[in-house]
């Protein structure tokens, strides 16, 4: 009997933060969402990032990231979309024009390849 269901994670739900971690130098603070669609699948992904976007902005700026990691709290944060995929350009351009609101939040917003991605 399974007495929990796990929460998808991914750009398809912005209720799951979907990695946490720090960078190797350990002076920065990556939260990462994850490309888990293709790109040009189903719905519109601009809009599921950008949710995803608003969920960890209000995740770092109500303080959940300092109540789950304290020890890290006055660190520097930054975004990352994880592609599993070179992202279309609707995608680069809308991480483009919200970073800005990151850093106004005191952040940073960006895109990369995961390792296995980019290897290929």
């Amino acid at each position: 009997m399974r007495l929990w269901k796990r929460k998808k994670h991914g750009i398809e739900n912005p209720e799951v933060i979907d990695i946490i971690s720090l960078t190797p130098d350990s002076d920065v603070i990556e939260i990462h969402m994850v490309q888990t669609v293709e790109w040009g699948g189903k719905g519109d992904q601009v809009l599921l990032i950008q949710d995803k976007l608003n969920a960890y902005l209000n995740f770092l700026l109500s303080g959940q990231l300092a109540e789950q990691a304290p020890a890290h709290a006055e660190l520097p944060w930054r975004i990352v979309l994880f592609c599993q995929s070179e992202p279309p350009l609707e995608v680069r351009d809308f991480v483009e024009k919200a970073a800005p609101v990151a850093a106004e939040s005191g952040g940073e917003f960006t895109w990369r390849m995961t390792s296995a991605a980019a290897d290929s």
